[in-house]
């Protein structure tokens, strides 16, 4: 596929190279994305057809920021780790009249935090 960016014939050749080297990345991610939209919309029983509208929305998620490959599984683990320190530091509330308990509870704490956080930025 050839595309034409105006404008871009007038750079220097280093420049042109990494524009031509951005568009496609961007064109790849672009296709898995639409690829990903039409698997979750076909059932399986016709032949896998990216339509414009699914090229459209997947530009529209990229561009937002909702289609992040490979970060699903990272926000998941940290929001599972955040739940997990949630519920160990529940043991540590039942013992907070002890030092260790009072501890515990405070480090559990700092963790979900810093968990949680961790797991909104991904």
């Amino acid at each position: 596929m050839h595309v034409v960016v105006l404008g871009a014939s007038d750079l220097h050749g280093a420049t042109h190279q990494a524009l031509t080297e951005a568009l496609a990345k961007h064109g790849r991610v672009l296709l898995n994305e639409a690829s990903r939209l039409e698997a979750a919309a076909n059932p399986g029983l016709a032949p896998p057809m990216i339509t414009p509208g699914m090229i459209h929305d997947a530009e529209t998620l990229q561009r937002i920021g909702y289609a992040q490959s490979g970060r699903a599984a990272d926000r998941r683990n940290w929001m599972l780790g955040s739940l997990t320190a949630t519920f160990v530091g529940g043991f540590f509330t039942n013992n907070l009249t002890e030092p260790w308990g009072a501890i515990g509870f405070v480090v559990c704490g700092a963790l979900a935090l810093a968990f949680f956080n961790k797991g909104s930025q991904t």
